[in-house]
């Protein structure tokens, strides 16, 4: 699980020095504080979930008889903590 806090802006420095503005923050491991008024939090969960599909003799736009694979990474939506 991860929290997404998000809300409040603040500016960041890059690496190459620059800044910019963040609306979020991702919380992974540990702790965090939040500003009850200014901040909400999600929690994310990142586990996955690979589908596979295989289509056998489908035509192509040539009428050529193919298989086609298809793999899908599924990453389900935030939940809300109430």
């Amino acid at each position: 699980m991860a929290a997404v806090i998000f809300g409040r802006k603040k500016m960041i420095k890059n690496a190459d020095g620059s800044t910019m503005e963040k609306g979020y923050r991702l919380v992974t491991g540990g702790g965090f504080f939040r500003i009850p008024i200014l901040e909400e939090v999600e929690f994310m969960n990142l586990s996955n979930r690979t589908l596979k599909v295989t289509v056998k003799d489908a035509p192509n736009k040539d009428g050529v008889m193919t298989t086609v694979e298809l793999s899908l990474i599924h990453i389900s939506e935030p939940t809300r903590p109430y």
